[in-house]
């Protein structure tokens, strides 16, 4: 028997669309393993195959660990790899300048570094050197005695580059993850499961996944050849460093699926034990005062460490990640948790700013928002362009710079690829360049440009925007009545952890809800308790919702609403207490 699928609008002018789940199915994993059925029910309408759910529900390596050898290149990477070791040569390190790119850096230099060998790490600075291998860091590098240069989550479109540093007599590997057709001509090995040539079906992989599954190769051949026995070397403990590779794999917002749900999950463990000194200041610089999970990663850890590349020093957080010294890692955690509340402050500024713009000149009446002004960090206004793309519910790019230059990012809806808009843009020479995926994309654009840009996005894209609108959905798990929402449901949830890209956390709705008592807290959030007719209550929050119109109806205190969310432990107050996060809101029984 299949609950049969629901559909309304809301005050997002979303679908809600109840996930059908087969019942029997749900029964029988509630008794097989000794789950509440709401939570066996939510497991049985994931789409998992009946063999993969134990996988799923006990993730472990040596289940789900491929041979690292089935990654088109692998076995190219380390023989080049390999040798330098062997001949004690010093290797380079290039990495991005966001939490994937320094989490694999750091993943490779701790690795380098138990091999006993030496490493020069260079992480780009965004503003003056730009995304991407550049040859000028190649041989500085170079000048530093390094023999052999390995890129991390870069490199694959950089060809020009990788045949410089060849002319130079520079060996390079590259390790990314970045959708390419093929090996990248000029390197010595291109280790990129989104190579169109590359048969591993593991795209999913972040560069720190690809770094990660790189060491366990290493180690192979390390072992094959006796390089640790000759060397009287402890073989390294790859387990060390897979709380980076879930560093990395949580903040790029990779599926938390299969060998990523293992290395996530794995990784998470290690990261408990605070062995990793950087982490462990910024837990507590950030606050973090329950088990650590993919939510603090990605909105406490991760932001901070991007942080630097964002409006500090690039390097910071790669230096907080490899440090082994406890001075050094809180004054590094201090310094990214400055430049993240330096980064919020500017982030506030500009979406404040964009905002008017739209309103003021009625932007939002086009299928895609352009907002610009060249006194706007460009190294923060994709973060807004996704604040503001869920206030609209339209793609957005919001551009910044210096002159009438502009460099931006655009966040798209479902159901609208803005990645070959952009690329096609830049062929009609509509603006100096750009590209993306369907979901984000980046350009560089003249001011005199804009109006012909937004005319071609108009005609180009109309259609699809209004198509996406008119179907936009949030997938409910289930339904919850209040009395049910209690820290036993959320501790019973938790066996479905690690949630994130893949594996949601589970959205329930509470229906025919009142809203006894409202606050608003800081700027833009606003603090619930609603009640029902059993006069049962419970707590919520909803963040940065104040200029959104949902707001208006979570203020009308008596009126009978419907609610979507997620149940969260409350670490606000202590004991065993559960909050709801609110999603959507829509008025009660309009079925």
């Amino acid at each position: 028997m299949s609950v049969a699928l629901k559909l309304k609008k809301s005050e997002k002018g979303q679908i809600w669309q109840f996930l059908p789940y087969d019942e029997e199915r749900a029964q029988n994993f509630s008794r097989l393993f000794d789950i509440p059925f709401i939570v066996a029910r939510i497991l049985a309408a994931r789409g998992l195959a009946d063999d993969t759910i134990e996988d799923f529900l006990f993730p472990k390596l040596k289940n789900l660990m491929p041979s690292p050898f089935i990654l088109k290149d692998m076995e190219k990477a380390v023989q080049v790899i390999f040798s330098a070791v062997q001949n004690q040569e010093i290797i380079g390190i290039f990495g991005d300048y966001d939490v994937d790119g320094g989490t694999s850096s750091a993943i490779l230099k701790k690795y380098f570094d138990m091999l006993g060998v030496k490493t020069f790490v260079h992480i780009p600075d965004r503003m003056t050197e730009g995304y991407g291998p550049n040859i000028e860091a190649f041989r500085k590098l170079a000048q530093m005695g390094a023999s052999t240069v390995i890129t991390v989550d870069c490199g694959s479109a950089a060809p020009d580059v990788m045949a410089l540093a060849r002319e130079d007599g520079l060996k390079t590997v590259i390790l990314d993850h970045h959708l390419t057709a093929g090996e990248t001509e000029g390197a010595d090995a291109t280790v990129n499961p989104n190579r169109m040539d590359d048969l591993s079906e593991l795209g999913d992989l972040t560069a720190a996944g690809v770094c990660f599954l790189f060491c366990v190769a290493m180690n192979k051949i390390c072992r094959d050849n006796n390089y640790f026995i000759d060397n009287s070397l402890k073989e390294p403990n790859l387990f060390s460093l897979l709380d980076l590779s879930a560093l990395g794999t949580i903040c790029d917002v990779a599926p938390i699926t299969g060998l990523n749900r293992a290395l996530v999950a794995q990784g998470l463990r290690v990261l408990q034990h605070g062995s990793n000194l950087g982490l462990r200041e910024l837990s507590r610089i950030g606050r973090v005062t329950e088990n650590i999970g993919t939510y603090h990663c990605g909105f406490v850890l991760g932001p901070r460490i991007n942080a630097g590349g964002r409006v500090g020093r690039a390097s910071a957080g790669f230096e907080l990640l490899t440090t082994e010294c406890p001075i050094s890692a809180t004054r590094l955690a201090e310094e990214l948790d400055h430049y993240n509340t330096e980064r919020k402050a500017t982030e506030d500024t500009i979406k404040s700013e964009a905002i008017s713009q739209i309103e003021n000149q009625k932007l939002y009446h086009d299928p895609v928002i352009i907002a610009y002004s060249s006194a706007w960090h460009p190294g923060i206004v994709g973060i807004v362009a996704s604040r503001i793309k869920e206030n609209y519910h339209k793609p957005t790019f919001i551009l910044g710079g210096d002159g009438d230059v502009l460099k931006g990012s655009g966040r798209s809806i479902s159901g609208v690829d803005i990645g070959s808009a952009v690329k096609k843009a830049a062929e009609q020479n509509l603006i100096l360049g750009g590209g993306g995926h369907k979901m984000a994309a980046g350009l560089t654009v003249r001011e005199d440009q804009i109006q012909y840009l937004r005319d071609f996005f108009r005609a180009e894209l109309s259609k699809d925007v209004e198509a996406a609108r008119a179907n936009a959905s949030i997938k409910v798990d289930a339904e919850l009545p209040l009395v049910a929402a209690n820290f036993a449901l959320f501790n019973a949830l938790e066996k479905l952890q690690p949630f994130g890209v893949g594996n949601p956390s589970p959205v329930f709705c509470l229906r025919n809800v009142q809203v006894s008592f409202f606050k608003i807290i800081g700027e833009n959030h606003l603090k619930v308790t609603f009640t029902d007719s059993s006069r049962v209550t419970l707590q919520a929050v909803c963040f940065r919702c104040m200029d959104q119109p949902l707001a208006k109806l979570l203020m009308q205190k008596e009126q009978k609403i419907d609610v979507l969310g997620a149940l969260k432990r409350d670490t606000y107050h202590t004991g065993d207490n559960v909050q709801f996060i609110i999603e959507d809101v829509s008025l009660a029984d309009i079925f």
